[in-house]
């Protein structure tokens, strides 16, 4: 793709009015390679983090003229995949946590973008909302391109301890039985390092 993009995840996920003022966290600017982060401040009149009951996404948004080119939603809406995972009867995907406000990773050789996702909510009622939750608590890869989801790996399903996974998901080449293999590695809350395949 020859246009520029970015990716910002908003704290008021109903307005891309005020982006710079509602942006909770740096973007990661991307032409055909990563180019660098721009941080901003975190804003006081919102807190994204996985308490607050927002159904958190990310959106990939044109450098030059500020227009949405696609989002992804971290809790999916009943009928799209892994919403099976979400078996309350009380609608708790509307409002099922999965805030991002950690900087992602991008991979230019599969051209994936990597992402880390908070917990769901309510914070510490997995009863509540039985079912892994997806995709809270997981590494997330997304095409570039289209916005569609490759690959997730969750760390912790139907979270109840507040162990969200929005940390740095480190992009690297390791030797893996005599082979070198492309991982994404990741100290988890739950208490393990992970190194995972993520060309797969």
């Amino acid at each position: 793709m020859s246009h520029r993009i970015k990716f910002v995840m908003l704290a008021n996920p109903d307005s891309m009015t005020n982006i710079y003022r509602d942006m909770s966290y740096g973007m990661l600017a991307v032409t055909g390679e990563v180019v660098g982060y721009v941080r901003a401040p975190r804003p006081y009149s919102f807190y994204t983090a996985g308490e607050s009951g927002t159904r958190g996404w990310l959106a990939a948004l044109d450098v030059k003229t500020g227009n949405e080119l696609w989002r992804w939603y971290a809790v999916p809406k009943p009928g799209e995949p892994g919403s099976e995972t979400w078996k309350d009867k009380n609608n708790a995907w509307k409002t099922g946590g999965g805030g991002i406000w950690q900087t992602g990773s991008y991979d230019p050789a599969t051209r994936l973008t990597i992402w880390g996702t908070g917990n769901p909510m309510p914070q510490y009622d997995p009863q509540a909302r039985p079912g892994d939750n997806l995709y809270t608590d997981s590494v997330v890869a997304l095409d570039i391109d289209t916005g569609k989801l490759v690959w997730y790996f969750q760390y912790t399903p139907n979270d109840g301890w507040d162990y969200d996974e929005i940390g740095v998901h480190m992009l690297y080449d390791a030797t893996i039985n005599g082979e070198t293999r492309k991982v994404v590695g990741h100290f988890a809350r739950n208490g393990y390092f992970y190194s995972l395949d993520r060309r797969r």
